[in-house]
C-alpha cells in the first residue's frame, strides 16, 4: 500500500508452489496487480503522483536430476501502463541451472 494526498495505492501478489517430489520439485504460479516497490523496472513510477498499473502473470518448473544438478525454467508477462491510458506488453523468459556440490 502506497498512500499519496488523494488515495492509496494498491498492489497485490500471489504465489503458489505445487511440489512434484523434493523441495526443488515444482512448479509455480505468480499473479500480480499494481507496481510493486520491489520490481526496479517500474520503480520510477512510485513517486508518480498517478497512480500506473500493472498486470502480471508468470509460472515455471524446476526439477533435479541425479540430485546434483537443479534446472530451472520460467516465463512472465505484464501488462504495463507507463503513461496514463498508454499500455505496453513485456514478455520475460529464462533458463536457470545449479550444481550442487
Amino acid at each position: 500500500v502506497t498512500p499519496d494526498d488523494n488515495r492509496i495505492s494498491h498492489s497485490y501478489s500471489f504465489t503458489t508452489r505445487y511440489y512434484l517430489g523434493g523441495a526443488d520439485d515444482y512448479v509455480h504460479l505468480s499473479l500480480g496487480y499494481g507496481i510493486s516497490p520491489d520490481d526496479r523496472t517500474q520503480a520510477i513510477q512510485l513517486n508518480n503522483n498517478y497512480k500506473l498499473l500493472t498486470h502480471r502473470i508468470s509460472g515455471g518448473y524446476r526439477f533435479t536430476h541425479r540430485k546434483l544438478n537443479v534446472f530451472l525454467i520460467n516465463a512472465g508477462y505484464s501488462r504495463v501502463e507507463y503513461l496514463p491510458d498508454t499500455k505496453d506488453n513485456q514478455f520475460t523468459a529464462g533458463i536457470g541451472y545449479q550444481r550442487r556440490f
